[in-house]
């Protein structure tokens, strides 16, 4: 072992000596449970509207502690087209949250959200695909919760059009949201 080892060990020891048990006993930070708004297409031709709602409540579910606030981790996109579309059909839409569009696709390849891609991802055809006014939206929703009036997360409209290069088209869209739930200090 090297000294530059052994130093960073020992500081890393030290630090540890130093926190707070309750860390270990009441973690600070949760992930909370993804929320998926899932769009089924089944059409003749090749475009598509579909409209849902999605109760964000479902994020802190699973949470029976007092929450301090909750972030934005990641959202995602992800087309299932092993139903009969295409692999190499491209479509141009839209994903709208309450009437803020939160992410736009042009000439995007169904076969490039066959595996959940992060809609920030920069490196997706066309991309970056997110929308900072949906994004914005999103985030300023989840800051609602635990203000004096809410403790509660609202249900939103989520709404996914678009047109698409074949037909027919079978595919199953899916959002989904993550977040991390933020606990508030413990007390001493």
């Amino acid at each position: 072992m090297t000294t530059k080892f052994l130093l960073l060990v020992s500081i890393v020891l030290i630090a540890a000596l130093g926190i707070s048990c309750d860390v270990g006993v009441n973690p600070l930070l949760w992930d909370g449970t993804p929320v998926t708004a899932t769009f089924r297409v089944d059409k003749a031709g090749s475009s598509y509207d579909t409209t849902i709602s999605v109760n964000l409540n479902h994020i802190i579910a699973d949470i029976d502690e007092d929450i301090d606030s909750i972030k934005v981790f990641n959202v995602t996109l992800q087309i299932d087209s092993t139903a009969g579309t295409d692999s190499s059909t491209t479509f141009t839409g839209s994903a709208i949250i309450d009437g803020d569009t939160l992410l736009t696709v042009t000439n995007g390849s169904i076969r490039q959200f066959a595996t959940e891609r992060s809609i920030f991802d920069t490196t997706l055809t066309g991309g970056p695909i997110f929308n900072n006014t949906g994004v914005a939206y999103v985030i300023a929703l989840l800051k609602e919760y635990k203000r004096p009036d809410h403790t509660y997360l609202r249900t939103v409209t989520l709404r996914s059009w678009g047109q698409a290069s074949t037909s027919p088209l079978h595919f199953t869209i899916k959002l989904r949201l993550y977040t991390q739930v933020f606990l508030p200090p413990p007390s001493s």
